[in-house]
Parts: structure tokens; sequence; C-alpha cells
């Protein structure tokens, strides 16, 4: 019998579900996997750090690689973004998007952001 369970559903797809604890996602996290996931949700910085309990200042300084997410902010932002937490970790392949090609509203409608 098929599972109907609508778990996952709305993840990326192509993503190998792989276990991963949050201190692993920490230590090998990727800060242009943040990035990408971040702008592919729709979301500012700002709004990010208002789901995590941290400032815009720390997501900023995670998507430079200043600074790394705490483990236990990990899981939270993978929430956040609707992207599985293993989904951060360098090193697995990244696929890339060319979003130029993806405009379906008129440029005199479409917000900056």
């Amino acid at each position: 019998m098929p599972n109907t369970s609508s778990k996952g559903a709305d993840r990326v797809p192509g993503l190998e579900e792989r276990t991963a604890t949050p201190r692993a996602a920490s230590d090998a996290f990727d800060p242009a996997r943040l990035t990408q996931a971040r702008r592919l949700a729709g979301m500012t910085k700002k709004d990010v750090a208002e789901h995590l309990g941290v400032t815009p200042a720390a997501v900023g300084q995670y998507e430079t690689g200043v600074s790394r997410p705490r483990p236990d902010v990990v899981p939270r932002m993978a929430t956040v973004l609707n992207v599985p937490m293993e989904f951060f970790i360098a090193g697995r392949p990244s696929p890339r998007l060319n979003s130029s090609m993806a405009h379906f509203r008129s440029l005199r409608s479409t917000p900056k952001a």
C-alpha cells in the first residue's frame, strides 16, 4: 500500500533524505545554501531572523560565512525555509537554478525583493 502521507510533499525535489544531526549540519554549514533557500522561499534576511529568533545581522553573517548557526538553529532554519536539514551541508551536489528565465510578471509591477 503506497504511503499517502503529505509529509515532505513540499520539500525540494531531487534531494535525498539522509539523516544528519544538527551538530553535523552546523559544522559543515554551506552559507551559499542558506542564501539559495532563502531566495527560493521569497524571504528577506529580516523575515528569516524573526522566525529563528536571531538578528538580521546574524542571518547575514551565516550567509557570508563569517559565523555558523548554532546546532539548535539549523533544524528551525530548515523548517522555516522548507528544506531538509541536510540541504545546508557543504559538499553535497548543489542544483544551480537560473532564475533569470523564470519571470511571469511585468517588471513594472514586480517588487524589488
